[in-house]
Parts: C-alpha cells; sequence; structure tokens
C-alpha cells in the first residue's frame, strides 16, 4: 500500500490531529469531515494578533554599541517588576563601567557593565550567582528592554534621564 505524503501546505493542529490541505480551506471541511471554522478563525486571530505585535515592537528601536554606552553611562533605571520579586529596583550604571543597584524591600548589590558587539552585558557581584550575561537593548522613549539571544524579552524600566 502507498504511504499518503502530506504536502507542505497542509496544517496540523496538535493533539487533536486535524488536516486542513488548500481544498480543505476552501470547503472549511478537515479531512475527516468536520467543521474548520473554528480552526480557521483561531488561525486568523493569531495572524492578527502577531500583527498588533509587530506593530508595539516596531516602536522600540534596537540599540546599537555606541548608543548603549552613550545611553546607560551616568544613567539610572527603574525595574517595576523583576524577576525575583521585592517590588521595585533602581539600577545605576557609572561612567567607568561599574553597576549599582537597590530593591524597594532593601537588597542591594554592585558589579561591572560592558558592551559586547551590540550587547550590554553585566555581572554582579553577588546576585545571579555572579554570572556574566548579555541582552540586547531596545528603547521606545523612556523603557529600556532587553532581550535574551534568541529574542525573549527578560524585562523593561523606565530610564530615569
Amino acid at each position: 500500500m502507498r504511504e499518503r505524503r502530506a504536502t507542505a501546505v497542509e496544517r496540523t493542529r496538535e493533539g487533536i490531529g486535524v488536516r486542513l490541505s488548500p481544498a480543505n480551506m476552501r470547503t472549511g471541511m478537515t479531512n475527516d469531515g468536520r467543521s474548520g471554522l473554528m480552526l480557521k478563525v483561531t488561525v486568523w486571530a493569531a495572524a492578527a494578533a502577531a500583527m498588533v505585535a509587530g506593530a508595539a515592537a516596531a516602536d522600540e528601536k534596537r540599540l546599537g554599541a555606541d548608543e548603549i554606552t552613550a545611553l546607560l553611562a551616568g544613567n539610572t533605571m527603574i525595574e517595576e517588576n523583576p524577576p525575583r520579586g521585592g517590588g521595585s529596583v533602581s539600577v545605576t550604571w557609572s561612567t567607568g563601567g561599574r553597576i549599582s543597584a537597590k530593591t524597594a524591600d532593601g537588597y542591594s548589590d554592585t558589579g561591572t557593565w560592558w558592551v559586547d558587539g551590540d550587547r550590554y552585558c553585566r555581572r554582579w557581584n553577588t546576585w545571579a550567582d555572579r554570572k556574566t550575561t548579555c541582552w540586547t537593548l531596545t528603547l521606545d522613549g523612556r523603557t529600556l528592554s532587553w532581550y535574551t539571544e534568541n529574542g525573549e524579552k527578560q524585562g523593561s524600566g523606565e530610564l530615569q534621564r
């Protein structure tokens, strides 16, 4: 018996095994005869959400090395919801590559910061297990956001100047 090969345009929805071929997309029926309307609505909603997210991200400007240095040196940022909790954290970058931070609940640390290519890097003396971490930075107005290598947003804060 010859095995049927799926075409490149077929879509499979995990968990329920719904497949839509180009003919199914026109008729609104799945391969087993069920209505594909809900799946079509889901696909269109996902596409619309992606367009809205893209439009919001369009206001963010990705920063290059010179821009990162000029923006951070001598500046302070307030991050309202840091990953470790504890309320807001105030982070200050000095012109000499030093960084200091203090949380609303009284914890503080110092460390170093630098620019590597077009990425901002920092290493705390105590926090984050003293590991070096680097991010891509974007700026939207006074909101600074940082992203991992794979594009995952890690956080954001409001620059004070």
